[in-house]
């Protein structure tokens, strides 16, 4: 595929390649109380990924943090929120590979308003605490650790 691309409708932002050959995307979020433009950027190795990614955000799938960006060690456990209740709990060790997993293949990605996760130093770890959070709030599309 070439690096370029023709340009994207008004309002859908901008994705370009960097030197490094990883893919940015910056979208318009909306704007802060003092009217200032918000936007959020993207860095995915793939540019159908920062695609996806900026979809997400636009849609309202917005991903934040409770740990580091950059996972080197150990096992991140997530969590899918829905407008009213925890969707779903999950561990990985590629949590952006699992989201776009989650995104072409579960049926209740599009009630997915939020994501939260933390990283864990162990995958025994890591394990453990998805199986707590699940037996605390039986998310509706979890299928094991269920009481």
């Amino acid at each position: 595929m070439s690096d370029k691309t023709t340009a994207r409708a008004r309002g859908l932002g901008s994705i370009f390649r960097r030197a490094d050959g990883y893919w940015v995307g910056s979208v318009d979020v909306g704007r802060t109380v003092d009217g200032k433009r918000r936007r959020k950027r993207v860095v995915r190795k793939r540019r159908a990924d920062v695609v996806a990614a900026m979809d997400d955000l636009r849609n309202g799938h917005i991903v934040e943090a409770t740990g580091e960006y950059r996972f080197t060690d150990g096992t991140v456990v997530y969590v899918a929120h829905g407008d009213e209740r925890i969707l779903y709990v999950g561990c990985t060790k590629d949590l952006f590979a699992r989201m776009a997993a989650h995104r072409r293949r579960a049926a209740w990605w599009p009630e997915v308003r939020r994501i939260t996760w933390e990283q864990l130093p162990t995958r025994a770890a890591a394990l453990e605490r998805e199986a707590m959070l699940i037996r605390r709030h039986n998310p509706p599309h979890n299928r094991g650790h269920r009481l």
